[in-house]
């Protein structure tokens, strides 16, 4: 989230047309900035164990509200790469 900032200027002022994020957590800035315009698109790679990470478990409304941005980062994305060994 410290990095949300930096990630909303750097979109709207470089007028990128597509990002690509490591993570989703990063992914949730240039999907804010797209309600401005840019970028048009949005990509995000995903990797098995951090969409089975339960960070605030030990807080049932906050692990809620983690989950439901991840949702919403993920199903917001034009793209989700998933990047996973078996």
């Amino acid at each position: 989230l410290r990095g949300l900032p930096v990630l909303l200027h750097r979109a709207r002022a470089g007028r990128f047309d597509v990002t690509m994020h490591a993570q989703w957590t990063s992914a949730a800035g240039s999907l804010l900035a797209r309600r401005q315009g840019w970028p048009r698109r949005v990509f995000v790679a995903v990797h098995g164990r951090e969409l089975l990470l339960r960070p605030a478990a030990h807080v049932p409304p906050a692990q809620r509200l983690y989950d439901a941005v991840r949702s919403r980062v993920l199903h917001g994305a034009d793209g989700v790469i998933a990047g996973s060994r078996s």
